[in-house]
Parts: C-alpha cells; sequence; structure tokens
C-alpha cells in the first residue's frame, strides 16, 4: 500500500513474499501520494514470509504514516516480525532519516 485513507485489510491468507508492507512511501511533499492515514490491518494469516508487518520508506523523501492499527495478525514461519525500514532505497545503507512523521499506531498481539 503506498497511498490510502481510513482503509481495512482484513481476513486474508497472505503465503510468502514480504508480508503486509505499507510502502515505500515518499515524496517532495507530503500529500495524498505519500500519506496512509486511518489503516487497519487486522484478522490476516502471514505465513512462510520474509516480513509479517512493514513500513518501508525512501530517504530524501516525505510520508505520513498516521492511526495504523495492527490487530490479531497471525504469523507462523516469518523471519521478521516487525520491520520499520527507514532507508529502502538503499542509497546511502543505513541512514535512518528524519523526514517521515508516524503517530497513532497500534500492534496488538
Amino acid at each position: 500500500m503506498q497511498s490510502s485513507t481510513n482503509t481495512v485489510f482484513s481476513n486474508n491468507y497472505c503465503y510468502g513474499g514480504h508480508g503486509v508492507s505499507i510502502g515505500s512511501l515518499g515524496g517532495a511533499a507530503v500529500d495524498q501520494s505519500s500519506t496512509v492515514q486511518g489503516l487497519t490491518v487486522q484478522n490476516n494469516t502471514i505465513v512462510n514470509s520474509d516480513n509479517g508487518i512493514r513500513i518501508k520508506t525512501i530517504i530524501g523523501l516525505q510520508g505520513l504514516v498516521s492511526n495504523v492499527k495492527y490487530v490479531q495478525n497471525k504469523l507462523s514461519n516469518v523471519k521478521n516480525a516487525i520491520v520499520m525500514h527507514s532507508d529502502y532505497s538503499k542509497a546511502k545503507g543505513g541512514y535512518t532519516g528524519d523526514n517521515l512523521q508516524m503517530g497513532s499506531y497500534t500492534v496488538q498481539i
């Protein structure tokens, strides 16, 4: 998911791949194309995946992730349960950045 407002992703079976991801996010300004707000990820099963849940941003760009809830998701044989990848483009390797705004997110296991 790269941009959304008030979205529910629920009751899915995800097998293989990279899990449930937000992003990669980033743009010249915080606008609709670089914003995820009001997302609920609920009652999903994620199996044999590299990641369970992941948020990806791009260095040097701006974005907003707000009011995101992960509720009662089942992870099985997942390498990384939760990943916050703040340099997805890997341009500078490991830079944490400072233009991503995150607020009001919940992970309930």
